[in-house]
């Protein structure tokens, strides 16, 4: 399950640069064309570097190659002279983008390339964390459950168990028995699937268990939806916040807790509104928290 937060992550980098050393050699040859006597003079460069002068006094024509940096020097007739620089780069492979190597998952990143996996899961807003997978087609045989940015774990490839994660209702890896259901909804943001056992009241036929309700592990950005008794779930328990999920409640009644502004979820409660409650009370909304612990609403 995944809940946007207002989480600002900044990477500090530091790139250095080591220059490599500069030798070099002088060498004089003399050569003699159309009795006219000409000297040319090559220096060369170390890997790393650039500049390769060549001066040639006389008629012979001709190239000179240096060996060291791969630039070619050219004399030239009729005693003019030419200069051609030559160079070669080395270096190590690094990140496009933060300009270091490769990171583990779990750490921050902005592109693909600043992951050793190759893989960045980006959540707007809330960033990107390097992990196994993106899809579940990066996964063999499951589907992928996202990065956890409170804890700071990246995505995992998993086996399509119940609460695992999902791509969507068309996904197939889910095990036998369930679906690909939607298990919280971040308007603008996210949204998070999972495998479950039902996705409405229509997917539960089996026994006295004809409910479908929500389970969040907001701590864990997970969650599942799964086939109950209705009326059987306690004030505080989590609830469907669509028409009729007030019916896996004791109370009947499935109030609206709201995160930070960012998600809402629902939470069997005493009331949802004023209404619920006998005047002069009035309904105190339920609430969640990050670590995933719920109040429920009650008249006071």
């Amino acid at each position: 399950m995944k809940i946007k937060l207002s989480i600002a992550s900044v990477l500090a980098l530091s790139l250095g640069f080591v220059p490599a050393c500069a030798a070099e050699d002088d060498e004089t040859t003399s050569t003699s064309a159309s009795g006219t006597e000409g000297t040319t003079d090559t220096t060369t460069g170390t890997t790393g570097t650039t500049g390769t002068t060549g001066t040639t006094d006389g008629t012979a024509t001709g190239a000179t190659t240096d060996t060291t940096t791969g630039g070619t020097t050219d004399v030239t007739t009729n005693g003019a002279s030419s200069t051609t620089a030559g160079s070669s780069t080395t270096g190590t492979t690094t990140s496009s983008t933060t300009g270091i190597d490769p990171l583990p998952d779990g750490s921050s990143c902005i592109a693909d390339s600043d992951c050793m996996s190759e893989k960045c899961y980006s959540i707007p807003i809330l960033g990107g964390l390097c992990g196994e997978c993106k899809t579940e087609a990066d996964c063999t045989g499951g589907g992928c459950t996202i990065p956890n940015p409170i804890a700071g774990t990246g995505s995992v490839c998993n086996e399509g168990m119940l609460g695992q994660g999902c791509d969507g209702p068309e996904s197939a890896v889910c095990a036998a028995g369930l679906q690909c259901t939607l298990a919280l909804s971040i308007s603008g943001i996210i949204d998070v699937f999972s495998c479950g056992e039902c996705a409405t009241d229509a997917d539960c036929t089996e026994g006295t268990a004809t409910t479908c309700a929500p389970t969040y592990d907001v701590a864990n950005f997970s969650g599942q939806r799964t086939c109950i008794e209705p009326n059987s779930l306690p004030n505080g328990s989590f609830c469907d916040l669509a028409p009729g999920g007030g019916a896996a409640c004791e109370s009947g009644i499935c109030g609206t807790a709201d995160i930070m502004g960012i998600a809402q979820l629902g939470v069997c409660s005493e009331c949802a509104e004023d209404m619920d409650c006998t005047a002069p009370a009035t309904c105190t909304p339920p609430t969640v928290e990050l670590d995933g612990s719920s109040t429920p609403g009650t008249c006071g």
